[in-house]
């Protein structure tokens, strides 16, 4: 059980830093931004991550870690494999979103890190609990001023819809 105002580890699934192939990789870096100004220690997991990228994070207070190569995989499959975090490391909280990074951070909290509460974001699609540990969240989009309105599934966080602006705060359960 996370306590509120506890400072968490949070591990967040990414497919890049830098916003290269859309705005999905922009909510998810300023997400990871926003959880460690708020005094978390934030991990983003990302297939590959380039020297400039790795900098950018750092500087920002946020651990950008790359998966670990593994010869004929493919690229968006390394997120299933044990993200390289130093010995003893575990988080509290998974994140991931959508279809890509959704999938690998159920398989993170489902077999790696049984005792994580999980995060599934999805946007505008039907949610199914993977999991009796899994904190579903279905948002209907983005609305101006980065506000996303979220509803939660039946099995835990926050009830109903409700606004949250993903720049500066996370729910709170």
């Amino acid at each position: 059980m996370i306590a509120s105002g506890q400072n968490l580890t949070v591990l967040v699934l990414g497919t890049e830093w830098f916003s290269a192939h859309g705005g999905l990789s922009t909510l998810n870096r300023e997400l990871c931004i926003a959880l460690r100004s708020l005094g978390h220690d934030v991990w983003c997991f990302v297939p590959t991550a380039q020297p400039e990228e790795k900098a950018h994070a750092q500087r920002r207070g946020v651990n950008l870690i790359e998966a670990n190569h593994v010869s004929g995989l493919p690229e968006y499959s390394r997120l299933l494999i044990p993200p390289p975090l130093p010995d003893g490391l575990r988080p509290d909280l998974i994140i991931g979103h959508g279809r890509v990074t959704g999938p690998a951070a159920a398989v993170q909290a489902r077999y790696r890190f049984e005792d994580a509460a999980h995060l599934a974001i999805t946007f505008g699609a039907a949610v199914t609990v993977v999991h009796a540990g899994t904190l579903l969240v279905a948002g209907t989009g983005t609305h101006p001023g980065g506000k996303m309105r979220l509803e939660s599934s039946p099995r835990g966080g926050p009830l109903g819809p409700h606004e949250v602006d993903y720049r500066t705060a996370v729910p709170q359960t």
